[in-house]
């Protein structure tokens, strides 16, 4: 029996062939010059107007234009046939002012870049050459540019160069090739929190991203992937400085994103860092609070309280949302770092401790499934009458609840 092929030589040929020619173009596509000539060409180059359609040949050269932007923005590049009717391909190469770095290589009989940001007063450099069969047709070529204060600043691949963050006001903008886009974020002058939002501005786009979020000394709180990341929250002092990172994850690294921080002010959430006994969040009784376990950082939240006297004091302690799957250990920690398990919970409960007067620690963890997931608590307590020598005794506590007395 004839061994069947999943294609024919027909379909194998024509693969073959469309292969061999998309190589063929993204070769002609970077233009061998040699670089002496190719700087002499470079400091000859055109000057293109933003906003003004030009006409010109490529002819059998490479033609070389410059830009300068005149606004904090982005822009756009297209060129397209000067008579509708004729047909060929050109390459478009957009570099910047040294000629180091190629931000898009684009070829095509008719070509659209991608929406580039741009600060005002920034050079860069096209190289147009024909592909295929367009070096005697008339093209006409536009650079057009938008004004608009919320796109990022490039080069910001770093955390010295990273484009200002504002609360409440949404950035654009667009990952490049195997880089990076940076921003930085000072929390506002005021108790609170902020909300993280990073989504696709078109729907129909479906790459994704990393998004990592850290301080400047480099210590990370968060790191994040997907094709959309949402309601990440996190408390900080007042005029804390943040960082954020985006790098490319999946899919097209060239698609458009909108990156939001959002701030609540509050003076009951928690305050990062506070993930030990020496930086824990003072509470008070009898008020509520909140919080999350924010995932990829090994996140741990501390809150201190002081017991002004021998007695019972109850915590109520759920999550936020009660459709939210997970659950939290809450460990309750004394001055002498001695720890005690309390609860370990993905439902609304309380838990009674006896405890002497004193420092104390609620020390609380995710179980399992309970990161980026909001948590509430609320602490009261009650005097327990003591008499001359009579010693603390065991408090009689419902199941599944701490019920021996720290000494």
């Amino acid at each position: 029996m004839k061994k069947r092929h999943l294609f024919s030589r027909k379909t194998w040929l024509s693969v073959f062939t469309a292969i061999t020619f998309m190589i063929t173009e993204a070769f002609l596509c970077q233009p061998s010059v040699p670089k002496d000539v190719q700087a002499q060409e470079f400091t000859t180059a055109e000057t293109l107007p933003v906003n003004t359609p030009v006409t010109d040949i490529t002819g059998d050269n490479i033609k070389y234009y410059t830009f300068q932007s005149t606004e904090d923005g982005y822009f756009t590049i297209n060129i397209k046939h000067k008579d509708i009717t004729q047909t060929g391909r050109w390459c478009m190469v957009l570099r910047n002012k040294d000629r180091s770095y190629v931000y898009e290589t684009m070829y095509g009989d008719s070509i659209t870049s991608h929406k580039w940001p741009c600060v005002k007063g920034k050079t860069y450099y096209i190289d147009l050459s024909d592909s295929y069969g367009s070096s005697k047709q008339a093209y006409e070529l536009v650079v057009t540019q938008t004004a608009d204060p919320n796109w990022e600043r490039e080069e910001n691949d770093n955390q010295e160069t990273a484009t200002p963050l504002a609360c409440d006001s949404p950035m654009n903008g667009m990952v490049e090739n195997e880089g990076s886009d940076w921003f930085k974020l000072e929390t506002p002058a005021a108790a609170g929190y902020v909300t993280f939002s990073l989504v696709h501005p078109d729907i129909a786009e479906k790459g994704g991203w990393t998004m990592t979020i850290q301080d400047a000394s480099g210590k990370v709180y968060g790191k994040y992937n997907g094709s959309s990341i949402n309601t990440i929250k996190y408390g900080f002092a007042p005029g804390t400085i943040l960082y954020i990172k985006l790098t490319a994850n999946y899919g097209d690294d060239r698609q458009l994103y909108t990156l939001t921080a959002s701030f609540t002010p509050s003076v009951t959430f928690e305050s990062e860092p506070n993930d030990s006994a020496a930086n824990a969040d003072s509470i008070a009784y009898n008020t509520d609070y909140c919080g999350v376990i924010n995932s990829s950082a090994d996140d741990v939240d501390y809150y201190s309280f002081t017991n002004p006297a021998a007695g019972k004091v109850t915590i109520h302690f759920g999550p936020v949302d009660i459709s939210n799957t997970g659950k939290w250990n809450l460990t309750l920690v004394d001055a002498s770092g001695n720890e005690t398990s309390l609860l370990q919970t993905e439902t609304t409960q309380d838990v009674t401790s006896l405890l002497k007067k004193g420092t104390y620690y609620l020390k609380i963890t995710d179980s399992w499934g309970a990161s980026n997931k909001d948590y509430t608590f609320r602490l009261s307590r009650k005097n327990y009458n003591i008499s001359g020598k009579t010693k603390i005794q065991k408090a009689k506590l419902p199941e599944n609840t701490l019920s021996n007395t720290l000494n």
